[in-house]
């Protein structure tokens, strides 16, 4: 639905949240590694830096992007294909289009604060 509808904010950020909802094991209440590898596998991350790169200006788009790629970012081959496909300049773009709204830069925090677990990532940060 995402890529079908790319000009619809709506479907991208619920398309966001979906992800990253997806990606929790509910049971236990921590990302489930190999969920998370089968949205990447999927086109997931691709499609999240998609649409934050399309609707810079919505809040929203940039909040549920930043969700989605922190969750995402908790499996190391995640964390380095986010950070190897523009995900850091994706996130660190959200937090400066939208420095005054606490939802982006709280998500936008946790996305860098996953991301620099792996060690070539924080090089970058």
């Amino acid at each position: 639905a995402m890529r079908q509808h790319p000009q619809e904010t709506t479907v991208q950020v619920y398309g966001c949240g979906v992800l990253d909802m997806l990606a929790w094991n509910d049971n236990s209440n921590k990302v489930s590694i190999a969920t998370a590898l089968e949205i990447t596998t999927a086109g997931g991350i691709s499609v999240v830096l998609e649409t934050m790169r399309q609707h810079p200006q919505d809040i929203n788009v940039q909040h549920y992007g930043c969700q989605a790629l922190a969750t995402l970012a908790f499996n190391n081959d995640n964390s380095v294909s986010i950070a190897t496909t523009g995900g850091i300049s994706a996130v660190l773009g959200a937090m400066r289009q939208h420095p005054q709204d606490s939802k982006v830069q709280h998500q936008g925090c946790k996305a860098l604060t996953t991301l620099a677990v792996n060690d070539d990532n924080k090089v970058s940060i």
